[in-house]
């Protein structure tokens, strides 16, 4: 029984990992996408500060 239980955790193992990998590359992704937003918004300001 102990044996059965341990080999169902080794077969959950790998599949928990590409799952937290996926959600960890989207975590960062979605990081990246609104850093790159400040940036913009950043990047515009100055441009409408100095055309003032």
């Amino acid at each position: 029984m102990l044996f059965s239980f341990f080999q169902f955790i080794m077969a959950l193992l790998p599949l928990g990992l590409i799952i937290f990998l996926i959600y960890f590359a989207i975590t960062i992704l979605n990081l990246m996408r609104e850093k790159n937003d400040l940036m913009r918004e950043l990047i515009y300001e100055l441009q409408s500060k100095r055309e003032r």
